[in-house]
Order: structure tokens, then C-alpha cells, then sequence
């Protein structure tokens, strides 16, 4: 939340959504400085239901133009969002998702990816190319609505599934910049 808060693109609606957590997250953040977002809204599912429901429950409620995730381990480089939004601002109609590099910490050591491939993606994902995760991309809200919302029923691979889907409705810019950071490896992660 901290990243969040920490952009230098200051219009960001930021919802947070708590997947059934034993103690509600507003009674665990510390005071932080929400007033320099433009808007902050606490969601709570009664129980968890899993990580694109929560996703899903986000994006019924956004009402920005420009969709960005970040799950609970990941962190954003502070331009990031300011860095997509340009992109997408000045890219082509036919872009519809913008992707960063990314700096992945775990117990086998840390790795940086930085994206190079664009345009028309969808046969590199059937050979099996990475094109990151949730917390490294931006999805343009009319997009979503042509690909559909992840699909709930994934307890893994989520964000490959529903790239399959975006990219027969839209191409993708990559940002070969190290703007998102994940921790992996951690016990209690659902992809183990």
C-alpha cells in the first residue's frame, strides 16, 4: 500500500480488497497518508474465496480507465503506474495491456526479468513465454470488458490464463524497466 501511496501519478483509485483475513486489514495498517490519493476504498469478503474473486471484486468497482493490481507481497517501483498510463496514453488504440520488468526475490536467489516483446502476443504464450505477473501490468478497463474478468475458478497460473484471453482482443507494450518487485518462496503462497 505504501508503493501505492508513493507514485509519483497521483490519480489513483485505490481498493483494497480483503479476502477474508482472521483480522480485517484496516484494523492492522498502520496510519498512512491516504489523503494523497485521489480516492480509498476498504472492501471485505467475509471469507476467503480466492485471490480473482478478490481480483473481480476490484475491478466491478473501479471506475478508472486504466486497471492495475498488486497483490500483497508485490511492490511497485514509485514511476510505475506513472510510466503505464504514458505508454498507453501515447501507444496505438490497438495496445491494451503495458508490462514491466520485474525484480523477483526468493530463497534461491533474486532474479530480473526486463520484457522485450510486443504487438500481437498470443503465439509467444503458446510457445510459453512469460509476459509477468498481476502486479506487473496494466489492463485498459474496456479491454476487461471484451476478455472477460480472470476466471475464478484458477487457484494457480491465474494471470497466464487471463493473458490467453486479453491477447485475442488486444496487443501488449512492454516497459523494459525494473518497475515491480515480488517475494516468492514464502510457505503460505498458493502457488506451492
Amino acid at each position: 500500500i505504501e508503493s501505492v501511496i508513493d507514485q509519483t501519478y497521483q490519480n489513483i483509485e485505490l481498493l483494497i480488497v480483503d479476502d477474508g483475513s482472521p483480522t480485517p486489514v484496516t484494523e492492522t495498517l498502520p496510519e498512512l497518508p491516504f489523503d494523497q490519493l485521489s480516492s480509498v476504498t476498504f472492501i471485505r469478503h467475509d471469507e476467503n474465496r480466492g485471490a480473482n474473486v478478490a481480483r473481480n471484486t476490484g475491478i466491478r468497482t473501479a471506475s478508472g480507465k486504466y486497471i492495475a493490481f498488486l497483490d500483497d507481497d508485490d511492490w511497485w517501483a514509485e514511476t510505475k503506474i506513472t510510466r503505464q498510463v504514458e505508454t498507453l496514453e501515447t501507444a496505438d488504440s490497438k495496445y491494451g495491456v503495458v508490462y514491466t520488468g520485474k525484480y523477483t526475490d526468493g530463497p534461491e536467489g533474486s532474479t530480473v526479468t526486463t520484457p522485450t516483446i510486443e504487438g500481437d502476443v498470443l503465439g509467444k504464450l503458446l510457445k510459453g513465454t512469460s509476459f509477468g505477473q498481476f502486479s506487473s501490468v496494466m489492463v485498459r478497463a474496456d479491454v476487461i470488458e471484451d476478455a472477460g474478468l480472470p476466471d475464478e475458478r484458477f487457484p494457480a497460473w491465474q494471470d497466464r490464463e487471463w493473458f490467453f484471453r486479453l491477447a485475442q482482443h488486444t496487443q501488449f507494450r512492454a516497459i523494459p524497466e525494473t518497475l515491480t518487485y515480488r517475494r516468492v518462496g514464502l510457505p503460505d503462497r498458493i502457488t506451492k
